[in-house]
């Protein structure tokens, strides 16, 4: 079994990060199983709006060039959202403000990448690079 290092707080963190986008498009919010890749489905009405990840950084947003994101999460995310006709979008909450960009725009690279730090081999894999300066920011929201 593949080891979880997400935690409760993780899970807060992004909860209120949802809540926040969700009442900003209008839409309800369900957390998604794992394996819908996505963490969100974004409803209006009872209907399937948009499928949306999450992410929660402790940083601002420029102090990196780039966001990244697994290269399978990105292709099956959007490869479902393309199926139903829905956006797919990258909501990342920095210390100054919560960000997104569409997952369907094409990434500014692809490369290997990821954590070495937990001493896990899955934690290294392709991943696609969004430039920071391409997201959009939707809220001065603060932690």
């Amino acid at each position: 079994m593949a080891r979880q290092w997400e935690t409760q707080a993780d899970l807060d963190r992004e909860t209120a990060v949802a809540r926040l986008y969700a009442e900003l498009r209008d839409c309800a919010y369900e957390k998604l199983p794992v394996q819908y890749k996505a963490d969100y489905a974004f409803l209006r009405d009872g209907e399937l709006k948009a499928l949306v990840e999450i992410r929660c950084r402790n940083v601002r947003h420029d102090k990196y060039d780039t966001i990244i994101l697994s290269l399978l999460k990105w292709h099956d995310v959007n490869a479902m959202a393309k199926a139903i006709n829905v956006p797919a979008m990258l909501v990342v909450r920095y210390t100054d403000g919560v960000y997104t960009i569409p997952m369907r725009e094409v990434p500014d690279s692809i490369e290997i990448g990821g954590r070495v730090d937990r001493g896990d081999d899955r934690d290294v894999e392709p991943v696609v690079h969004y430039r920071v300066e391409r997201m959009r920011q939707v809220s001065g929201f603060r932690p």
